[in-house]
């Protein structure tokens, strides 16, 4: 007996859905672009956009609360969008984490696309506090008006 080709395409698109969905990051979470540091910072780097660093430590109750709640908030994700984003284990890379000032998991560390730390958030990380500091740190760079202004009539 011959499967229904109807039940076969409903299973191809499920399972599709499933393992592509995450990847272009259309699930409720951050779009993760690596989970080594230097690959997601040297594509960053290349496009001109910040990296947001994300230490975190598989044992801790607090980084599986942070990830539950904070990494999961819908404005959080949105405002992530302007980022590539690294998601790294803090044990294998305390080296690194203790360059950007950070003694604890779990830890979010901003860097300018020159690896320059522009902010920095450890411990505690409420959605609000994440937010507010990717929206702050994401703003694109001020210019300087080089315009003469205008002469006051005679």
């Amino acid at each position: 007996m011959q499967p229904d080709p109807r039940s076969r395409s409903a299973c191809l698109l499920l399972l599709f859905s499933c393992l592509i969905a995450p990847l272009a990051g259309c699930a409720n979470q951050v779009h993760w672009n690596g989970y080594l540091f230097d690959p997601v910072h040297q594509d960053a780097r290349r496009a001109g956009l910040p990296t947001m660093v994300y230490l975190r430590s598989w044992y801790l109750p607090e980084c599986t609360e942070f990830e539950n709640e904070a990494l999961k908030d819908p404005e959080v994700i949105a405002a992530t969008r302007g980022y590539r984003c690294a998601n790294v284990d803090y044990d294998w890379n305390k080296a690194k984490a203790e360059e950007w000032g950070v003694r604890r998991a779990p830890a979010i560390v901003l860097l300018d696309p020159d690896g320059k730390v522009l902010s920095m958030l450890q411990g505690q990380i409420s959605a609000e506090a994440l937010r507010t500091t990717l929206a702050i740190n994401n703003q694109p760079p001020t210019t300087q008006s080089t315009s003469v202004p205008a002469q006051p009539p005679n």
